[in-house]
């Protein structure tokens, strides 16, 4: 939080053991007043996977994360050629099901041999996080015509919401290939 203040934006924090309500971030006329949801966890709610993730989508902004990775040591994690896979891979697909994007690691295990071991912060890895969320922020301040788009052509056994995008972003992009590069070569 104090890294995000530092960039002149405000932080909301919400403190929960499994279940945060998520009421304490919208104003009284029910809106949101954040930009983003950046959470730290493997899901918004323990207790109810489905409800914390439907209750995140209303607010209509983006969905970010920040990890423990309670498997490496820093300099495991510094070394390791796959960051947070293996290790944490089924955690990782669950976030990604449920459209919870960019997930980066802010903190590993001093010992992950010790599962009550303390923790220990990667100060460079939680200013990229903040650097990356505070870019998505601006980003719902800008016009459409400021904004880029990339899409990606894969999926994975995802939720029906997130397949049907995925599909339908296939779809399109194997079926009009020739009217999608005349329009960009205009």
């Amino acid at each position: 939080m104090k890294e995000i203040e530092e960039r002149g934006c405000n932080a909301v924090g919400i403190i929960s053991k499994s279940a945060p309500r998520l009421d304490a971030i919208r104003s009284s006329d029910g809106r949101p007043f954040v930009d983003i949801l950046l959470y730290n966890g493997e899901r918004i709610n323990l207790k109810n996977f489905n409800a914390g993730t439907e209750e995140a989508n209303k607010f209509g902004v983006p969905l970010l994360g920040m990890y423990l990775d309670y498997k490496q040591s820093r300099e495991q994690y510094v070394k390791s050629q796959g960051g947070l896979a293996p290790g944490m891979s089924v955690a990782l697909n669950d976030a990604e099901q449920d459209g919870i994007f960019e997930p980066i690691v802010i903190a590993s295990r001093h010992n992950p041999h010790d599962p009550a071991g303390a923790d220990e912060l990667l100060p460079e890895r939680i200013r990229w996080r903040v650097d990356r969320a505070v870019a998505w922020a601006s980003l719902r301040h800008k016009s459409n015509a400021q904004k880029r788009v990339v899409f990606t052509y894969w999926s994975t056994g995802a939720k029906e919401g997130a397949r049907r995008m995925s599909v339908a972003i296939q779809t399109n992009f194997l079926m009009y290939p020739a009217q999608w590069s005349r329009s960009f070569m205009q």
